[in-house]
């Protein structure tokens, strides 16, 4: 009686293993912070258990169909263009790929990225982003079980300095970049002020420079100039007659009222008297800067 049971409950299990179809999950990864008309990045991401897969075939939207979709990087296999784009009139994105012997294992991780994804103010709720349709292939030619997990809720905001995303001075706060408004130069978010950007995220002070601050990034971050650096950049510009670090910095520094280096010549070569009296100063004290950098 014993052995029976025990060969029911293999038994069982044998079927059981047999039959569980292989389960693939879709989540999301979207930022904390989204601003009306400035392009954002929302992560696919694919979770398959441990199982193989081969191709897949991925269409995303959102539960309010507010968000317009562009375009995508990454992407684990060759995509097939003819069916990968926009859908709906933008509002869902397909990725599908044609099988090229690559197999790989669903981690959880990034799958692919959707790419200038952007809401316009007609936006009035919160959005979250969802699977519209999916389908996975393992290499048995089976197709997984494919669930997901909707987004966290999205809520865009109107473009400010301090939002951490690098936007635009949105004058009318009407939620759209006009034509006369101008893009930020920074925005370091909770940071915004306390270092290399300025209070107004209209510059980069000098002695700083930006990194990963184009528009619509959400990692800028400004990061001082060694001494030894910022000296050789002001000195270069200096004695090639520009102003530092350009004509049109709010802090520029070498400049005459408009805006032309004040140790330009006319000739490309020659500088007068006077200039020359300017060059000694400016390097003695771009020398003392120097060295109070090197102390400190």
């Amino acid at each position: 009686m014993k052995a029976k049971l025990i060969f029911l409950v293999v038994l069982l299990f044998s079927i059981t293993v047999v039959m569980a179809a292989p389960q693939a999950k879709v989540t999301f990864t979207v930022p904390t912070v989204v601003v009306y008309d400035v392009p954002l990045g929302v992560n696919v991401n694919l979770d398959t258990h441990g199982a193989q897969f081969i191709d897949y075939d991925i269409t995303v939207t959102t539960d309010t169909q507010k968000a317009f979709f562009n375009s995508h990087s990454g992407g684990a296999f060759t995509n097939d263009p003819s069916l990968t784009g926009i859908k709906d009139g933008g509002f869902s994105y397909r990725y599908y790929t044609n099988t090229d012997g690559t197999m790989l294992v669903g981690v959880g991780s990034t799958l692919f990225t959707l790419t200038g994804v952007k809401f316009t103010p007609a936006t009035d709720s919160t959005t979250k982003f969802i699977l519209n349709s999916g389908k996975v292939t393992p290499p048995t030619g089976e197709t997984f079980v494919v669930t997901s997990e909707a987004s966290s809720g999205v809520q865009p905001q109107i473009s400010i300095c301090g939002d951490g995303v690098v936007g635009y001075e949105d004058i009318n706060r009407n939620g759209v970049k006009d034509a006369d408004e101008k893009e930020e130069v920074c925005d370091e978010g909770a940071n915004q002020g306390k270092g290399g950007c300025a209070e107004d995220c209209t510059y980069i002070k000098l002695g700083y420079i930006g990194n990963n601050c184009g528009f619509g990034s959400y990692s800028c971050t400004v990061t001082a100039l060694s001494a030894r650096d910022f000296f050789i950049q002001k000195i270069t510009a200096l004695l090639n007659g520009n102003c530092y670090p350009n004509s049109v910095h709010p802090q520029r520094m070498y400049c005459d009222d408009t805006g032309t280096g004040r140790t330009s010549s006319a000739d490309g070569v020659t500088i007068n008297v006077n200039q020359q009296v300017y060059v000694i100063a400016q390097m003695a004290t771009a020398l003392n800067d120097l060295f109070k950098g090197i102390v400190q």
